[in-house]
Parts: C-alpha cells; sequence; structure tokens
C-alpha cells in the first residue's frame, strides 16, 4: 500500500511519474475518511489540496513535489479556520470572520513552495500548552495502536496522522518537547532543530524557543524533512546520511532537571528502553546529572510568560482550567519578573554549555512515563502540570537551551498495564549545529533495531 512506502519513496514514484499527485493525495484522503477514530484532524480542507495541485510545478521542482501533508492548527492558513484547540478562538472566529483572510504565516508559505498538498489541520490542544492532546474542539488524539491511549502532544494529531498511515510525514512545532513528546508516545522519529535553524520559525525569540520540526516514520525521513527546512534537497540529506559520522562523546542522564522540585522517576520500562539504546550506540558513555534546584521555577515562569501572550480579547471563561491558570499566572507577572526570568534563562542555557562541554551528544529517555490513557489528567491545573512533567521531564530543558534533539524508537514496551507491546524511544541530544550528527547517530541506531 502506498501509505507503507517512506516518505522518500513516496517522493521518488512523483518524481517518476509513476503515480501522480492527485493520486496519491486521494489515497491519503481516503485514509483520513475511514479513520476518525484517531482524532488526528480538526479540520479538512479538500479545496484547498485541489488549489494546489492545480499550481504544482514541474515535477521534482522543489524537494517535496506533490507529497500530502497536513498544517497544525497552531499555524494560520489564509482562508482556513485556526482554532488552536480553544473554545474560545472558535467563538471569536464565528464573530469576526473576516480574521480567516489574515495572510498565511510563513511556515504555510514555506510548506507551498516546497510542494506540499495540505490536506487539513491537525488536532493540536489549547494554544499548545499541553503535552497531550485532548481539547474542546476535537475528539482526543488517540495512539493508533491502542486507541484508548493520548498520542501525547502539543503536536499530538500530527503524529497520530503519521503513525496510522494518514500522513506520509507531517511538521510540529516544538516549545518544551511538542514534537518529541508526540513522535515518542506513538513510535516515531520526532526532529527539534536548534533555535534559529529554521529560517521561517515564529517563535526563536519566544520564551521558550519555539521550533519547527518533523515528525516522520524513518530517520531518513526525517533527514529529507529537515533538509527542505533549511532550503536543502534529497541530495543534501543524501550526502549528509551517507558521510562519515564523526566519533562522538556520549554522555547519558537518568534523572531529569526537574528533580529535585519534582519527584519525577522514570518509570522501569523507561529505563530498560535507555539500556536498550545504550546498548545499540555500543559506546560506554559517561553518566551526568540533569538535575537543578532552580530549573522547575525558571522553566514554569518561561511558560506562564508564553501563556501570558494569548490575546486578551479572547473569552477566558471559555478555556480549559489548566489554559486558565497558565494564562492568568503569566499576565500577573511584572515587567521586572519578566526580565529576571529572561535573564535566568540565559543563565541556565550558559550553565547547561559549561556543564555539558565535554560531551557531543547526552542520551536520556524520551518521555518519563508509558504512554498515558485518554481522560487521565486532571482538570485540577497543579496536579495536571504535575503529570505532565512526569511524564516529559526529559524534553524542555533542551528548548531553553536551545540546542537540537531527536527521539528514535530502539524498542518496546512490555504489554504489562498497556494492552500490548508498543514502540518506544530514547532521545538523543546535541549542541548547537549538530542535527546532521544526531540524524546519522540516529539512523545507525535505527539500522541495530531491525
Amino acid at each position: 500500500m502506498l501509505h507503507e512506502l517512506s516518505a522518500w519513496e513516496q517522493v521518488e514514484l512523483l518524481v517518476s511519474r509513476q503515480i501522480s499527485p492527485g493520486e496519491l493525495t486521494a489515497h491519503y484522503q481516503k485514509r483520513i475518511a475511514d479513520h476518525p477514530e484517531v482524532g488526528a484532524f480538526v479540520t479538512l480542507t479538500p479545496q484547498v489540496a485541489q488549489r494546489q495541485l492545480a499550481e504544482l510545478a514541474e515535477p521534482g521542482s522543489t524537494p517535496l513535489w506533490g507529497l500530502p501533508h497536513a498544517d497544525k492548527d497552531l499555524v494560520h492558513r489564509q482562508g482556513v479556520p485556526t482554532l488552536y484547540g480553544s473554545l474560545a478562538v472558535a467563538a471569536a472566529t464565528r464573530q469576526y470572520p473576516a480574521q480567516l483572510q489574515a495572510p498565511s504565516e510563513p511556515l504555510i508559505e514555506q510548506c507551498d513552495r516546497l510542494g506540499l498538498i495540505s490536506l487539513g489541520k491537525t488536532n493540536t490542544p489549547e494554544f499548545g500548552l499541553f503535552g497531550y492532546t485532548e481539547s474542546e474542539v476535537a475528539a482526543p488524539a488517540r495512539h493508533p495502536e491502542d486507541l484508548t491511549l493520548n498520542a501525547g502532544g502539543s503536536s499530538g494529531g500530527a503524529a497520530a496522522a503519521v503513525a496510522a498511515g494518514l500522513l506520509p510525514a507531517a511538521i510540529g512545532s516544538d516549545g518544551g518537547g511538542s514534537v518529541r513528546i508526540p513522535a515518542a508516545t506513538v513510535g516515531l522519529v520526532g526532529l527539534k532543530p536548534g533555535r534559529g535553524v529554521v529560517a521561517t520559525d515564529r517563535g526563536v525569540d519566544s520564551p521558550t524557543g519555539v521550533v519547527t520540526g518533523p515528525l516522520t516514520r524513518s530517520v531518513r525521513d526525517a533527514a529529507l524533512f529537515f533538509a527542505a527546512l533549511t532550503e536543502g534537497d534529497r541530495t543534501l540529506a543524501e550526502r549528509e546520511l551517507a558521510a562519515e559520522a564523526a566519533p562522538l562523546r556520549i554522555a547519558f542522564a537518568e534523572d531529569s532537571p526537574w528533580n529535585p522540585t519534582y519527584d519525577c522517576h522514570p518509570e522501569p520500562v523507561v529505563l530498560e528502553a535507555l539500556e536498550q539504546g545504550l546498548s545499540l550506540i555500543g559506546a560506554a558513555p559517561d553518566r551526568v546529572s540533569l538535575a537543578h534546584r532552580r530549573y522547575a521555577d525558571i522553566f514554569t515562569t518561561a511558560w506562564f510568560r508564553a501563556a501570558g501572550s494569548v490575546p486578551p480579547l479572547l473569552d477566558i471563561e471559555l478555556m480549559h482550567p489548566v489554559s486558565r491558570w497558565l494564562i492568568e499566572s503569566g499576565r500577573q507577572l511584572s515587567p521586572e519578573q519578566v526580565e529576571q526570568n529572561r535573564q535566568e534563562v540565559a543563565a541556565y542555557g550558559a550553565e547547561m554549555s559549561a556543564l555539558l562541554a565535554d560531551w557531543d551528544v547526552i542520551v536520556t529517555p524520551a518521555l518519563g512515563m508509558a504512554p498515558q490513557p485518554v481522560g487521565s489528567y486532571p482538570l485540577d491545573p497543579q496536579q495536571n502540570f504535575a503529570l505532565q512533567v512526569a511524564y516529559s521531564p526529559y524534553t524542555s530543558w533542551v528548548n531553553l537551551v536551545g540546542w537540537p534533539a531527536l527521539t528514535v524508537p530502539v524498542t518496546r514496551l512490555p504489554a504489562g498495564h498497556l494492552r500490548q507491546p508498543l514502540p518506544f524511544g530514547i532521545q538523543l541530544v546535541g549542541k548547537p549545529g549538530s542535527e546532521w550528527d544526531l540524524l546519522r547517530l540516529g539512523a545507525a541506531l535505527e539500522a541495530r533495531v531491525k
């Protein structure tokens, strides 16, 4: 079946004219229509896809020519509702429909230039503020292999779509783990580039450095999309993946920077996956500690700042209790507190650079827990936030320091309390500019798993 092929293979079929973009688009549109239970999409845009198919340039003229994809529902495409997972935004859109005609954001324009065909908007939690994808404007995004489980977030709809074969690959955004958390949850490869690497990133100056990255079913596909997002093409990805890998100094960490403020102890199956990943790497890495007595305050305040930027004209009473808590906390910060947090984030980045200066790659678990059931996160803001931290204690620090990171599946979790064994991975964190080193290491890991 077409959807079982890699994104790379599908591009090759398109460019060689063995299949047309229209045929491939129709295949995925049918897949999406046949699998609503996954909760991957908020909005479908067949008219957009039809227009883009009609406007395609010559085959192969763009890196991802004719490949179907979808826009995360945090990024605006002109003429298409962008709901941000929020009833408050949905209400405002109905009241002010002219907002639909606002220009598309730069990332959307870049996707169009790359020759991608947009099939719709993928599911996301309210304003992307959650590490799981359950909102009031769409059904939950679910793990395709076990529909009782959440797909993670905030790019949960994108991850669910790729894992279920509803898209060849997807592009997500990551401000605290929002590419890597869902990718790790459903067994995909998730790449978070370093800050400023993708030119169309809109959030590099945000409190947590939001960046754009791909969610794919293979490292090779992640390399293809990363090359495209950085104005390269398939030949760049081929050259970089084939290049001789430089010797890398590798360390690993089991603890997280949220310790000791939060009692974050990874589940035994998580540590078993880490051990499996380290054995596949084949080195004898050093152990480092990521624990930091001030990290919880630093990141939480930065997250408050990000949430506080939600437009004040929206009706906050229509929002999720956790969103209200985050937004109101951010709006209550004084200019002095905001500036202090900026300085603390910068100081934390310098501290981590010094602490980890002796290593090229830090290996950590991808998540702290096995995938969680839909509906398991409580409404109480503090309890909800604590569970999100416990689920993903290893991702957010990478955003604060602005480094690249890659999640790669290395094993399958034993069934245990799960219904069946599920794919699970580890996280590779590199220094600024090391995306291709991470992708080469990830490809080597992937080959050894198989």
